[in-house]
């Protein structure tokens, strides 16, 4: 199946609330004649690019009984999702599992609040990061860091979202070496960038157990939180989900953590 992007993430949402506000369930759309069967139209509505024509989502939206503006706008993004190819489907063989998402998120996001036990990927020195994959056979630690070095540019392109990163004062010792700190403090130079760290002598919240990533947006789009485990990534779209990672981030955040510029090696 092919990977979600953000426009055919944008285009889902807008055809299930075009659906949804007819009052129409999927199997209505079905016995209506438009899709061969349910899943088919339920990985369209989260994103996943599937076969079907310009004329059919053109019937959609017929049956939608969407404007004609709105009809010509949901064809043309149809078209551009068909385009899409996202930078990092060369390396699909070395990443996370479904991490990809994140990629897209991440890159159209107006703000990101970011928990990590580590050094998060975005603020990762090559070296670093060389040194988390070292016991990686050769060519897949090579293409890992590749990925991430890469990725680490497009998203510090201008415009970049706000970013608060916040992580345990372990993450500051070990592999994090005095090039890597300089990266951090570098970052947190950067307007609307804020790294932060949990004093150890004070105790880590076991609230804070992670890592996870709260990714918000301006355009309507639902915010999402995202977090990892050894089974791979998750993500959450409800309201609920993201409010509890946020009550539980921000005072965190701001009662709790230091910047990054008071940290010493004694």
């Amino acid at each position: 199946m092919s990977e979600p992007t953000f426009v055919s993430i944008q285009l889902g949402i807008r055809l299930r609330e075009f659906r949804e506000a007819k009052g129409l369930s999927l199997r209505d759309v079905k016995a209506a004649g438009m899709i061969r069967n349910i899943n088919q139209l339920s990985k369209l509505e989260n994103g996943h690019r599937v076969m079907l024509t310009y004329d059919a989502i053109g019937r959609l939206c017929d049956l939608y009984g969407t404007s004609p503006e709105d009809k010509y706008v949901t064809q043309q993004m149809f078209i551009k999702a068909e385009e899409d190819a996202e930078w990092w489907e060369p390396y699909g063989e070395v990443m996370f599992q479904n991490i990809k998402m994140l990629f897209t998120l991440e890159r159209h996001a107006s703000k990101i609040f970011i928990f990590d036990p580590l050094v998060n990927g975005l603020f990762q020195t090559r070296e670093y990061a060389n040194l988390l994959h070292q016991r990686d056979k050769a060519e897949d630690a090579k293409r890992k860091v590749e990925l991430r070095m890469k990725r680490q540019a497009g998203f510090w392109e201008a415009p970049f979202p706000e970013v608060q990163l916040m992580m345990p004062e372990s993450a500051l010792w070990g592999d994090c070496d005095q090039a890597q700190l300089d990266r951090l403090l570098e970052h947190d130079q950067r307007p609307g960038v804020s790294v932060r760290y949990l004093p150890m002598r004070e105790g880590s919240p076991p609230s804070l157990m992670g890592p996870f990533t709260v990714i918000l947006f301006e355009n309507g789009t639902p915010d999402v939180v995202y977090s990892e485990s050894i089974s791979g990534a998750r993500y959450e779209s409800r309201s609920e989900a993201v409010e509890a990672h946020l009550t539980t981030y921000t005072p965190h955040f701001e009662g709790w953590a230091k910047s990054v510029k008071e940290f010493q090696r004694e």
